[in-house]
């Protein structure tokens, strides 16, 4: 891999990981007074008008009928599912703790890959998953003086979008990066365009019209950004970068929602970050090892 191209992806993963927590953080905002359903059909549909001409111009109307269309589907289902709960889950969390459980989907697809894959997962990565899960369960302290129960739907966001990812690896080589990116937008404004009448409420504030917009357009240009850095660098040499977000979810909280994460919170955010980066690394060495075996 030339190191001109590796810096680039570098630089393109950092401005994903700065613009992404904006829509959670956007997102929190909104949820208080419109419904979590109607925000993540404003980020789909968004992304919808704005990925669908590139798709269209590049690769033609066939495209959106991709190979393996059935497991396209489903892998576009998770990801909206994800994203619904993360966004419901996140009104009563403390957006860096919400941001943190929900990176337990690189463990959840070190779990999925081995059952659904048939990869091999050896006793040094099962021992990191389970650490990484101590560290939600830290986080989420069960008990009466627990975070409130909602909380969880942002781990369980973890697990759908490890699922997400897990489907996605097994779909590479199938369809181009953005054809896939635009399915999963068709997918989500499928999905919540069934479901958002029942919940509909009209703005009454120009900020909330604002926000719908900028939460579509953030995410179609961060999700952009991370499609061209992975066009010039190995995904699990990239993935340890993304821990980034847990920090700039943090700040984000504690700026605009004045969140306050105790010393416990903290411990069990560093567990699932270490064992996470753990998983990343190992996979890059992996990888790494495999590419010298063939050459």
């Amino acid at each position: 891999m030339p190191k001109q191209n590796y810096l680039t992806a570098v630089f393109l993963a950092l401005c994903a990981s700065a613009l992404l927590p904006l829509t959670g953080a956007i997102g929190k905002a909104l949820t208080p007074e419109i419904p979590a359903i109607q925000v993540v059909w404003a980020r789909y549909f968004g992304h919808f008008i704005l990925v669908l001409p590139i798709v269209l111009y590049r690769f033609g109307p066939k495209s959106l009928w991709p190979t393996k269309v059935g497991w396209q589907f489903i892998r576009g289902f998770l990801l909206c599912i994800g994203t619904l709960s993360f966004f419901t889950g996140v009104h009563a969390t403390p957006f860096g703790l919400a941001l943190a459980l929900f990176y337990v989907a690189p463990l959840a697809v070190a779990i999925y890959s081995h059952f659904f894959l048939g990869e091999k997962v050896g006793p040094r990565r099962w021992i990191a998953v389970a650490i990484g899960f101590v560290g939600a369960l830290v986080i989420l302290r069960p008990g009466p003086d627990a975070l409130q129960w909602i909380s969880w739907l942002c781990l369980f966001a973890g697990f759908a979008v490890g699922g997400y990812l897990t489907i996605t690896r097994s779909l590479a080589g199938t369809a181009p990066p953005f054809v896939s990116l635009a399915f999963t937008a068709v997918v989500g404004t499928l999905v919540t365009s069934v479901l958002v009448p029942f919940v509909w409420v009209y703005p009454t504030e120009s900020w909330q019209i604002l926000f719908l917009v900028s939460i579509a357009v953030i995410a179609a240009v961060g999700h952009w950004f991370l499609i061209m850095a992975f066009e010039r660098a190995e995904a699990s040499s990239l993935a340890p970068l993304g821990y980034i977000e847990i920090v700039s979810a943090a700040l984000l909280g504690m700026w605009f929602f004045n969140d306050t994460i105790d010393t416990i919170s903290w411990v069990g955010v560093a567990i699932v970050v270490a064992a996470g980066l753990y998983l990343a690394l190992r996979e890059l060495k992996l990888s790494r090892l495999s590419k010298e075996r063939i050459e």
